[in-house]
């Protein structure tokens, strides 16, 4: 135990029975509590208490309080300053720039540099380890590398998949390794593409002199001209409905939903972020029991194979996938659509009013506000969207507000509240 344990056991609002109560340790008195054992990053403390009542009756109670760092996590990283799309046509070599580490985010006050015996990352490419990185006493490292990449021999295109494993040790031998791991993929040309069909030519003749041209290579940065998200149903893909009360699109939480990017003037690296209450794209653990744990159990597939897949998903930032199935007029026209599927983490805090936080308002589940159905609780959350090439970036931004969990909604008809093509919940 260290003083900051004490401090914290001391100091942190007391639970019992899963019910956190305004009073602590402090609150009731030294004299009157035995700490039996102290929290630590990930492990809760607990403490006993006892005391006389008017009629010298003797009482006693188990209180715990929550970890010091229970809602934090090590997250791994990779940056490529260079962006994730390389070109060695002439070259017979190529050297990419690396920087990768890990760090800890949503940690306390109480969680210190000092609590830790070990961090540390590495970094594989194909499988293969080429670098690593440790320390003591830190919260976050780093190191930037030079990967060196020879040309193949028949080999048009190379595929790069980095993964970052990083692992972390507090000198609290109750809590165990923090763990996590990061895939990204780099692509590397190696010599000049052909497309399936004759194409226009995309270069024009600039004169220069009386005697001598120039071919120019003219190609505009690239433009999103419009994303599309649509809830993905029992296979099939549904428009978003929409709120009466707010005119705005939302999303059940837990729902599917598929995000598809148009993009003229690609090919180009498209990815997508979340903006608004971090739940949004929290790994939260109701969503990990229903989309991994009880799919297990049963033995049914889950949507995805890994749960490092699932983690990767929740990561501050994922690259949307280019579509092939385009029409022949699209490609013509030099658009490219990419697409990404995401599940709505069950936790996410709503923006919109519902029968739950209505009934949680009014402290009466008989007598709620049917007016505030649909009413704004806070502001929409925002998928920003971004493609960027070699000749330039376009961000597109898109609004969404969540509503209830869709499991909860079994029975509800919304068709006084809602506008769309589809008012039948209690499905995914």
């Amino acid at each position: 135990m260290d003083d900051i344990q004490r401090e914290y056991m001391l100091n942190t609002k007391l639970i019992r029975n899963e019910t956190e109560y305004d009073i602590t340790a402090s609150d009731i008195g030294l004299d009157k509590i035995r700490l039996e054992n102290y929290a630590t990053w990930k492990s809760r403390g607990t403490l006993y208490t006892q005391r006389y009542d008017k009629q010298n009756n003797l009482w006693s109670a188990n209180f715990m309080v929550l970890p010091m760092a229970g809602e934090s996590s090590l997250e791994s990283f990779a940056e490529f300053p260079d962006g994730t799309t390389y070109y060695m046509i002439d070259k017979d070599s190529l050297s990419i720039p690396i920087t990768f580490g890990a760090k800890m985010v949503n940690l306390t006050d109480y969680a210190k540099e000092e609590h830790v015996k070990k961090i540390q990352s590495e970094i594989y490419i194909n499988d293969e380890l080429i670098s690593s990185v440790s320390d003591k006493e830190k919260l976050d490292i780093s190191k930037s590398i030079e990967y060196e990449l020879q040309k193949q021999e028949d080999s048009s295109i190379i595929t790069l998949n980095v993964k970052v494993k990083s692992l972390l040790l507090t000198r609290f031998t109750t809590d165990g390794a923090l763990t996590d791991i990061k895939d990204y993929t780099l692509i590397v040309y190696c010599k000049e593409q052909e497309d399936e069909e004759e194409e226009e030519d995309k270069f024009v003749v600039v004169k220069v002199s009386t005697e001598s041209y120039a071919r120019i290579e003219e190609v505009p940065p690239p433009e999103i001209t419009d994303v599309e998200i649509k809830v993905l149903s029992n296979g099939t893909q549904k428009e978003l409905n929409t709120a009466n009360a707010t005119r705005s699109k939302f999303v059940c939480a837990g729902q599917t939903i598929v995000i598809t990017a148009t993009v003229v003037n690609g090919p180009a690296d498209v990815r997508i972020e979340f903006q608004g209450d971090k739940s949004i794209n929290t790994f939260d653990d109701t969503t990990k029991k229903f989309e991994w744990e009880e799919p297990r159990a049963r033995n049914v597939a889950t949507f995805l194979k890994t749960l490092d897949e699932y983690k990767t998903m929740y990561s501050e930032s994922v690259f949307l996938k280019e579509k092939k199935d385009i029409t022949k007029k699209e490609k013509e026209a030099g658009i490219r659509k990419y697409e990404y599927t995401y599940i709505i983490p069950y936790e996410t805090k709503q923006t919109l009013n519902s029968w739950s936080t209505l009934r949680k308002g009014s402290k009466d589940a008989f007598n709620i506000d049917d007016k505030k159905m649909f009413t704004r609780i806070a502001s929409p959350y925002q998928i920003v969207v971004k493609a960027k090439n070699d000749l330039g970036a376009d961000t597109y931004r898109y609004s969404i507000d969540v509503f209830e969990r869709w499991d909860t909604l079994y029975n509800r008809d919304l068709r006084s509240y809602v506008t769309g093509a589809y008012t039948q919940y209690g499905e995914r």
